[in-house]
């Protein structure tokens, strides 16, 4: 299984997909606290987690801002996790996600998009 990741200050959005059957689904939102790592790290380990992928921001035309530098940071971070890590833009994956019906939360949709993009490339 991989955990798609939806980096955010206030939420996290996740979700579980397979590079078998290449399909995404939205998982959970969580809170961004101080247990964060944490509970990725049960997550991982209870979900099976072989991989990580992280939606990467950038602006508009493909350059890198400061949420771009603050989620690469938070990349380091889940090195902790002991599990690869692979970087998928997301691209106006927020933006499609809100035009999603409300099932799991925008959070955990956009993680969804994000990670579907990365099945799609493999």
């Amino acid at each position: 299984n991989v955990l798609g990741i939806d980096y955010g200050s206030v939420r996290v959005g996740l979700a579980l997909g397979s590079t078998e059957v290449k399909i995404a689904r939205p998982f959970q939102t969580i809170d961004h606290d101080s247990q964060l790592l944490d509970r990725l790290g049960q997550i991982a380990q209870q979900e099976n987690i072989s991989a990580v992928v992280l939606g990467l921001p950038r602006g508009l035309e493909g350059q890198e801002t400061a949420q771009t530098a603050t989620v690469r940071r938070f990349g380091r971070q889940l090195a902790v996790l002991n599990l690869p890590l692979h970087w998928q833009d997301e691209a106006l994956t927020s933006e499609l996600a809100a035009s999603q019906p409300e099932q799991s939360g925008v959070d955990a949709q956009a993680a969804a998009l994000i990670l579907q993009d990365y099945l799609d490339a493999l």
